[in-house]
């Protein structure tokens, strides 16, 4: 609940379940107060449930606090409780309103910035470059993959093993359930091309055509 309510600046207590502590939780003790710096992140991509325009967005659900030791860190909104009785009452009222986000989703004010560009989209259809190798016997069923996500976050960011390219884009066998993530793998940018662009791009891009 106070996911919907907490801002930045805020001084909060910390509040931890006693069943969380026992499973080792031992941060803080209740009671210390901390400050409210900002909040996780979180990415929507082109193809999202939330009716939101695609974006990064704030992740209410776990904030970045500043405790009396300065040593910041990401701590649960729910372990979280505001100092002020009245202030916390005053903006429960003011959420449960009318014209309010009762449900307690992302809304346009958790906007941070737009997408970053990416080569491909959800949707797009694409090949893995190593299958298109002459001496190569590819499954003709399983050449071909869409891409069912994309790990927006992590999109510039480097494997510490070897350096090479984050592995941002989830693709599946283009004959395969996206709902299946046991089907689904990670691939690099540079391990892919594109084979034909999917509707979600197309749409966006005003080259969708009409049947009608």
């Amino acid at each position: 609940m106070l996911s919907s309510l907490i801002n930045v600046g805020d001084q909060v207590f910390i509040r931890i379940p006693e069943e969380i502590r026992l499973q080792g939780y031992s941060h803080y003790e209740d009671g210390t107060l901390v400050t409210v710096l900002g909040f996780l992140e979180i990415a929507y991509g082109h193809f999202n449930e939330t009716g939101l325009r695609p974006g990064i967005y704030q992740n209410r659900l776990w904030v970045k606090v500043l405790p009396p030791d300065g040593k910041e860190y990401f701590e649960a909104c729910d372990n979280l409780q505001l100092i002020d009785p009245a202030e916390y009452q005053r903006r429960l009222n003011e959420r449960n309103q009318p014209s309010s986000n009762p449900l307690h989703r992302p809304n346009s004010k958790d906007f941070i910035r737009p997408l970053p560009e990416t080569l491909f989209w959800e949707g797009d259809i694409v090949r893995i470059k190593s299958c298109n190798r002459s001496n190569s016997k590819p499954n003709p069923n399983s050449i071909l993959f869409c891409i069912v996500g994309i790990d927006y976050l992590n999109l510039g960011r480097t494997m510490e093993i070897d350096r090479s390219d984050w592995p941002i884009y989830r693709i599946i066998d283009e004959y395969s359930s996206a709902n299946n993530y046991l089907d689904q793998r990670l691939a690099r940018e540079s391990d892919l091309e594109l084979v034909t662009r999917g509707s979600i791009w197309r749409l966006n891009h005003g080259e969708f055509e009409d049947h009608d």
